[in-house]
């Protein structure tokens, strides 16, 4: 199968842009820790919501710890070490960064996980899955030695995805976009709190609910709807001009701002007003990085 065009091509727009919410400290480690991320092919877009591809070159005894609350999916990944799939995570993840290196990522669409790993995504729920199968391995080598090239080794995963016969079987396909649609429905309704009402929107069962998100991506109904919220308030919190709490809160379909506050709390480990704070305080240092590297 021959290799997409320039991949760049397909994030002309600013529009376009995949988002980086996840992340809840970004300007941490910045300009030394770069990410990129690109948009998958338009016949992969059922399979991957993105590709991701940090870089990082620290002085010798820095270390950068990111905070990421990862959106509800597996994703692939490839490093100068490993090649595996890395599970959903149902917490706050904390991941530390020294000396120099990379990664290629693939955040896969929410139902793609289980028809690659063949059973249960909560198998993997919190942990790694490596791949050793002979297609995997030439997969990684072939990255390492084009790592450089992010064009050349998104191309690559494609590719490979492609080859994967489990992810395009009527069966795998069907649930495939009844899982996709249910998250995307979560992403883009912030009135939906409850999982009964998201089982309703869905228009599925409870039970069925829990069963289908269990299989494809490990975690609750209850989890992707906080997850969802949450890091959606981290990244108005972020903003140059960040809303009031009261008005955040009940912009994400919260009934007060304690009740907000408290669920920030819990997943984040810190209060909304002193995160936006710290972030102020992390923007203006990351300005003065910038000016001592550029």
């Amino acid at each position: 199968m021959p290799i997409p065009g320039p991949i760049l091509e397909r994030m002309r727009h600013e529009s376009e842009r995949p988002s980086s919410k996840g992340l809840i400290n970004p300007s941490e480690g910045a300009p030394m820790v770069t990410i990129n991320r690109v948009l998958p092919a338009a016949d992969l877009a059922e399979v991957v919501t993105h590709f991701w591809i940090p870089r990082w070159s620290l002085p010798r005894g820095a270390e950068v710890t990111q905070r990421v609350l990862q959106f509800p999916a597996t994703n692939l990944v490839v490093d100068a070490d490993s090649c595996g799939l890395h599970g959903a995570v149902n917490h706050l993840r904390l991941h530390a960064l020294s000396g120099t290196g990379w990664a290629i990522g693939a955040l896969l669409r929410p139902g793609a996980a289980r028809a690659l790993l063949g059973s249960s995504a909560h198998s993997i729920l919190n942990t790694q899955f490596p791949l050793t199968d002979p297609a995997s391995l030439a997969l990684a080598e072939t990255i390492r030695a084009r790592s450089e090239n992010n064009d050349a080794c998104v191309a690559v995963i494609e590719s490979w995805l492609r080859g994967r016969a489990a992810l395009w079987s009527a069966e795998a396909a069907r649930e495939r976009t009844q899982v996709n649609q249910i998250i995307d429905r979560v992403r883009d309704d912030p009135t939906l709190l409850r999982v009964e009402a998201l089982a309703a929107a869905a228009h599925v069962s409870p039970r069925t609910l829990q069963r289908l998100l269990r299989e494809h991506i490990g975690v609750t109904p209850k989890w992707v709807i906080q997850g969802f919220r949450l890091r959606e308030a981290a990244h108005r919190l972020r903003d140059v001009r960040p809303p009031a709490l009261s008005e955040l809160a009940a912009s994400l379909g919260y009934a007060d701002q304690a009740h907000f506050t408290r669920d920030f709390r819990a997943v984040l480990g810190e209060n909304p007003h002193n995160y936006r704070d710290q972030n102020a305080a992390g923007l203006a240092a990351t300005a003065e990085r910038r000016m001592r590297f550029s």
